[in-house]
């Protein structure tokens, strides 16, 4: 498994969950600092990316096909890693990851990454509830 350097036609590689799918439209993750695309014998399993809201504090999403499979667990140890280098390395305090409340993949992924659930943002996106999720230095 390897990181490339994100580019947006890399998303038309990846088997979008359907409960992600409405967030494509809002293009956030474009606009981010950070965003890479993973890549496992040349199939992109997904895209990672973080973006800092201020100082110290971290929002970070993820895009995994609906198609990783058996990539999953490895997945999650690679991203694990790479928000635990950028805690230790860095002045990041708090870093937040948002899932639409009832997509339970999405919450079990957060939880590989040693997210901790901290309430429901009521009509966060699109009329939709969402789970907050944190890792607290």
């Amino acid at each position: 498994m390897e990181i490339i350097k994100f580019d947006k036609t890399h998303l038309d590689k990846v088997y979008i969950q359907e409960e992600q799918k409405h967030e494509l439209e809002n293009g956030a993750f474009f606009r981010a600092e950070h965003s890479f695309t993973i890549v496992d014998e040349g199939n992109v399993v997904g895209v990672f990316g973080f973006f800092e809201i201020y100082k110290g504090r971290v929002v970070v999403f993820s895009f995994i096909s609906a198609k990783a499979g058996k990539h999953l667990f490895s997945l999650a140890k690679l991203l694990r890693k790479i928000i635990d280098d950028g805690m230790q390395k860095t002045d990041i305090d708090r870093v937040e990851m948002e899932v639409v409340k009832g997509f339970d993949h999405g919450e079990r992924f957060a939880k590989l990454l040693g997210f901790e659930c901290e309430g429901v943002l009521k009509k966060y996106y699109k009329g939709m509830d969402y789970k907050i999720f944190a890792r607290i230095k």
